[in-house]
Parts: structure tokens; C-alpha cells; sequence
């Protein structure tokens, strides 16, 4: 025959839903009061934040396989270029061209130009900026990376959509008129700064064609390297006549009319619930605190092993 345990009851931290629930609604009034006091305090922190005004302008990346809207083969008249011909004009095919026109529109190099062109770098530091005078004040000399990395962050945004194909360049900043000014300026510097890398490229090649025709004496290699000649200044020309040479404006930046940032509806409705959580977690875990409390002096006194889940 067993005999009866003489171990006494130990108290456990069993999950009691019914408790907590309880605890919840008796506590409603702190609950109720933590989330006014979090939506009073970030309504307070919206108030001192700057308006922030976003500007936008929609971009498509032109295909290089028509620049201009014409082909190559289609600017000869009664001959054709022929494959190689054609390879050597419009350079090898890249199936991630767009890939690689979006890295250059975000690349250091091109955003550093672009902040140097319009001097970005008074208005990331006002502070040491005389407008006296248009320069710096003595002593301060201007951190461009750490200016970079602020801009990229916070000023600058590139977004490109797969299903529309489009590309976004957004700018935010506290003057609505200089974030739509900045918007479209940054589309009309990369035009310029994709058109100079490809009249610096047309120029090397016809250097070195008219290279290689003063040293020919073939004449159908002649005939090939005039053909390659009269494309490469067609294609100079095209560069040099179209505006929207790697990006075409589908939708320019206009001075925005709503303030970006802060979003006051928003943040005060996140903080109410951050503190309405923060409070209910307050009165959960004061529960479960004096019930740890009140179970760890339980053993000590009956001198048991502490049993901190459902006894089996």
C-alpha cells in the first residue's frame, strides 16, 4: 500500500487568463491614462519637429537600343551596318541595363556631383554657412562624406517600380520649393552626366577610326570604318540634341502642398497604443512578479525545490 505524500502544496506560476483579464479591466483607469499621456507627449515632440515636404518627379529609363527613338541601321541610307559594325557603335548588350542606369543614378560618384554642382552642402549646414558673404565661416571645413551618407538617408530617395517599370526620385526638405527644385534638377544632371560618358565614348572610338583608316589601304575596310565614322557623329548628334538623353520626365516635381513629416494622426495614434501596451504589460507583470515573489517565499520556508511550471 503507497503511502500519502507528505510533501506540501507548492504554489506554481501557472497561466491564469481569468486573473489577468481581471487585472486588465480593474486597471482600465491606468491604462486609459498611460495612453493619453503617450499621445500628449509625442503630440509635444510633432510640435517641435521641422515640416518636412517631399517632391517628386517620374522618370523612365530610355532604351539604348533606339537612342533618339532611331536605330543605328536605320541612319544609313542605302548600305546597312552590318553585326560587328553595329556591336562597335552601340557597344555590347547588357540584359541588366536598367539595373546598372539605377546604380549609377544612386552611385556616390554622380550624387557627389550633383551635391558639389549645387552646393548641398550650405543648406546640410546652415549653421557655418555666411550668407554674407557666400562662404563658409573661418576654421569650418565641410565633411562631404559624412554629407553624403546624410543626404542618401534622409534627402535623397530612388525608388523604381517592376510592375510600371518607373523610376521615382524623390527629395524631402523643409523648403517644399527647394525639395521640387532639387527633384528635377537631379533628373537634368544625370541626362548631362550619362550624355558626357557617351560623347567621351564616341569620341575615343572616332580617334581611333580615323586612326585606323589613315593606316588602311583596303578599300572595303575603308568603306566599313566611314560607315562606323558617320555613326558615331550620328550618334554624337542625337547626345547632343535631345534633353532626356537617359531619362525621360513622364512626371516633373512640382511644389508639394502636404507636409511629409511629421505626421501628427499617426504618431499620436502609435504612441497612444505604445502606451496603452507599455501599461497593460506594467499590470501583467506586476502580477507575475508578486506571484513569483510570493512563491519563492513559499519554499523557503517549507524548504522544497521551486516547481515554476504545472506540477505533472
Amino acid at each position: 500500500m503507497t503511502e500519502p505524500s507528505t510533501q506540501p502544496d507548492v504554489p506554481t506560476l501557472e497561466i491564469d487568463i481569468l486573473l489577468y483579464l481581471g487585472a486588465l479591466i480593474r486597471g482600465w483607469r491606468y491604462i486609459l491614462l498611460a495612453g493619453l499621456a503617450a499621445g500628449s507627449i509625442t503630440s509635444t515632440y510633432c510640435m517641435i519637429l521641422p515640416d518636412t515636404f517631399e517632391a517628386f518627379a517620374r522618370t523612365n529609363i530610355i532604351d539604348p537600343e533606339e537612342p533618339g527613338g532611331i536605330k543605328p541601321d536605320g541612319r544609313r541610307a542605302s548600305e546597312v551596318l552590318t553585326l560587328v559594325e553595329h556591336g562597335f557603335v552601340m557597344g555590347t548588350g547588357r540584359a541588366n541595363y536598367r539595373d546598372i542606369m539605377l546604380t549609377r543614378l544612386r552611385s556616390r560618384q554622380f550624387t557627389m556631383t550633383f551635391m558639389d554642382s549645387h552646393n548641398i552642402y550650405r543648406y546640410l549646414n546652415p549653421e557655418q554657412w555666411d550668407t554674407t558673404t557666400n562662404d563658409w565661416l573661418p576654421g569650418f571645413k565641410v565633411d562631404k562624406l559624412r554629407a553624403f551618407k546624410r543626404f542618401i538617408e534622409e534627402v535623397r530617395m530612388i525608388e523604381h517600380d517592376i510592375e510600371t517599370d518607373l523610376t521615382t526620385v524623390r527629395m524631402r526638405w523643409t523648403d517644399r520649393a527647394q525639395a521640387k527644385e532639387w527633384a528635377n534638377a537631379y533628373v537634368t544632371a544625370f541626362n548631362d552626366y550619362i550624355r558626357q560618358r557617351a560623347l567621351v565614348e564616341v569620341e575615343r572610338k572616332r580617334d581611333y577610326l580615323e586612326a585606323e583608316l589613315a593606316r588602311s589601304d583596303v578599300v572595303e575596310i575603308q568603306k566599313s570604318i566611314y560607315r562606323l565614322i558617320e555613326a558615331q557623329t550620328a550618334m554624337a548628334m542625337l547626345a547632343n540634341s535631345r534633353d532626356e538623353f537617359a531619362l525621360e520626365i513622364i512626371d516633373p516635381a512640382t511644389i508639394p502642398i502636404h507636409r511629409f513629416s511629421p505626421a501628427p494622426k499617426r504618431t499620436i495614434a502609435f504612441g497612444m497604443l505604445a502606451g496603452t501596451m507599455l501599461a497593460c504589460f506594467g499590470i501583467i507583470g506586476t502580477i507575475v512578479l508578486r506571484r513569483f515573489i510570493t512563491l519563492i517565499g513559499v519554499l523557503k520556508q517549507n524548504g522544497v525545490p521551486a516547481n515554476l511550471g504545472n506540477p505533472t
